[in-house]
């Protein structure tokens, strides 16, 4: 929305009464934003200049008219460059309230044949939001975010995980460095990648990883584990990765739309396992785990 100068108050709620988790909010244009005719966009303008991003994390923009897409039939766009060092499975996502549409080309291409994109993550048109999730070599590439439909103004947020890179050697077995439980000290974010040199020790489950979070009293728990390949979530007490778990969830929703796991859990004071994994077996990949409720 436009808005006049002001002050103004924003409620976040839910649809249904009485739930509890977490969420994350963004506002962008408090610093202004112009409704100037449009300047005749050229892609050497600043507002088409491309964004470098050297580490893994989350950027916001917005989308004007100050910057068209050279790509036919898409709407205002915005370019970020990365870099990778050596082989790398990167995972970009890109969301908004209008209906994306996600690019990535070679080098500084910016026309022609790109080397991935996507529209939904999910088809039939029930997510807005895009995601390219691909194992890329060493190189430079420039990512293009734009929208499905032409002309398209809005605020938008884009995620990349994996620009450090991650190998591909020989399945280790489990017991290595690579499977040692990592440990989580407060509530926040960490991105993860499954590779075959950990594997889950529990019956027809895929690559894991493991963190361990240590609670002084009892406390509501939360756990998300996001990816775009199907997840699967255990909670399992002090150091099980096997045999009878606390909790464990598939899908987010149960009507199968949802790739995503969450567990909310009341946790008396003690030492808790995560197993981060997935619901078909040998998937290899980039996710995120986020943890609340430790503070």
């Amino acid at each position: 929305e436009t808005l006049a100068a002001g002050a103004y108050t924003i409620e976040a709620t839910t649809y249904a009464a009485d739930l509890v988790g977490t969420f994350t909010l963004t506002i962008n244009g408090l610093s202004g934003v112009t409704t100037d005719p449009d300047p005749d966009p050229d892609p050497e303008t600043d507002a088409c200049s491309a964004t470098a991003i050297t580490a893994d994390g989350t950027t916001s923009g917005i989308w004007a008219d100050d910057c068209q897409s050279m790509v036919s039939d898409r709407g205002y766009a915005r370019y970020y460059t990365f870099t990778l060092a050596q082989e790398s499975a990167v995972t970009i996502t890109l969301e908004s309230e209008e209906d994306t549409f996600l690019l990535l080309w070679s080098g500084e291409a910016r026309s022609g044949t790109p080397l991935h994109y996507n529209d939904d993550i999910e088809s039939g048109g029930v997510n807005l939001n895009s995601r390219i999730s691909e194992t890329l070599a060493a190189g430079a590439y420039t990512i293009e975010a734009t929208t499905y439909a032409e002309d398209q103004a809005g605020a938008f947020t884009l995620t990349i995980n994996g620009l450090s890179g991650t190998t591909t050697d020989p399945d280790p077995g489990p017991g290595t460095e690579t499977c040692s439980a990592i440990a989580i000290t407060a509530d926040g974010t960490t991105s993860g990648t499954w590779a075959s040199n950990c594997e889950s020790q529990v019956t027809g489950r895929g690559y894991a990883r493991y963190y361990t979070f240590t609670l002084n009293q009892e406390s509501a728990v939360t756990i998300d584990l996001e990816s775009s390949l199907d997840t699967y979530l255990f909670l399992g007490e002090e150091e099980a990765r096997s045999g009878g778990f606390l909790y464990e969830n598939d899908d987010v929703d149960r009507d199968g739309r949802d790739y995503d796991s969450r567990i909310l859990a009341s946790l008396a004071a003690g030492t808790y396992t995560i197993e981060a994994t997935t619901y078909h077996a040998a998937q290899a990949g980039t996710f995120t785990l986020t943890v609340t409720g430790l503070d």
